[in-house]
């Protein structure tokens, strides 16, 4: 009976009928999980959660709970809490890739190329109209800049579908993994080769060798620095890279080492690292985990 009532357009029948069912058996895991279901629905997100993980309490095994969780948290802007569930999801079915998954995997894909088309439609804007000082601004957006620039273009085009759903994905990733796998890993590898080969050189000079945009080059660089795969600093002033020559040469085997570690352990889909490389399936996208192939080497 409380099923079907689900279909119905008002809530309050299958609610009411729910409640009752969990104050008779206490233990019913159905009515649970269904009320988890309709607040997730209603977007009262503090009472989904509240009746899913009560439900996981009697029964930690109900593969559909983990799912409505995991949509729960996700979509209350809770960007870590969601892989929790959706991990016990893939202990409870190795296999598993949902819609919820999908639409991950949908926006993975596509991020990127939204991010350039909203920074094509600034440059339009700011040629169209030369006074306007904001569109002016806005046209310099990219990816090396995106955190100070990107929360005041939503709050004045936030009605533009691609801004808001770039802007929404921008909040639960760190910038590097917006920018393809093919494109970090060309970036690192050939990084690498030129820390050992020059004192210094320019961020378009780098870009130009390696054949990607050059913010996304100010981006990995910036992320190699930090985690110590190449020994040099950034300059943002002059955009130079000033490489540590000795260093890299010095360190030369042990940093290709990390990059070959980088590429076994980081999805190619998302570009996220993940905890294991026995791993199938990626933990943050839900994409089934490839092995990455060698790569031609070439001089530069």
């Amino acid at each position: 009976m409380c099923f079907s009532l689900l279909n119905n357009s008002d809530l309050s029948t299958p609610i009411r009928n729910y409640n009752k069912s969990i104050e008779i058996d206490p233990q019913h895991i159905y009515g649970y999980n269904q009320l988890g279901k309709i607040y997730r629905e209603l977007k009262d997100y503090e009472r989904a959660i509240e009746y899913l993980n009560k439900c996981i309490e009697i029964d930690p095994t109900y593969k559909s709970t983990y799912i409505y969780l995991m949509s729960a948290y996700f979509e209350s802007g809770e960007d870590q809490k969601w892989r929790e569930p959706y991990l016990k999801i893939l202990e409870i079915d190795p296999d598993y890739v949902g819609s919820f998954t999908q639409g991950l995997i949908e926006n993975s894909k596509k991020i990127y190329q939204i991010f350039r088309k909203i920074q094509s439609l600034f440059t339009e804007l700011a040629q169209k109209f030369p006074n306007n000082v904001k569109y002016q601004n806005y046209s310099k957006l990219d990816l090396s800049n995106i955190s100070k620039v990107m929360p005041e273009i939503v709050e004045h085009f936030n009605k533009i579908d691609d801004v808001k759903n770039f802007y929404n994905n921008l909040k639960r990733r760190k910038i590097i993994s917006l920018i393809p796998w093919d494109i970090i890993s060309k970036i690192k590898e050939i990084t690498i080769k030129l820390g050992v080969k020059y004192n210094r050189l320019k961020i378009p000079e780098i870009a130009e060798k390696c054949g990607s945009p050059q913010d996304c080059v100010i981006v990995v660089i910036n992320e190699m620095i930090k985690d110590e795969e190449i020994y040099a600093d950034y300059f943002e002033s002059t955009q130079f890279v000033v490489f540590d020559k000795k260093a890299n040469l010095d360190e030369s085997e042990n940093m290709h080492n990390k990059f070959k570690v980088w590429e076994e352990t980081t999805c190619k889909n998302c570009g996220m690292k993940i905890k294991q490389i026995s791993q199938k399936i990626c933990e943050h996208c839900g994409v089934a985990f490839e092995y990455p192939k060698n790569v031609v080497s070439q001089e530069y």
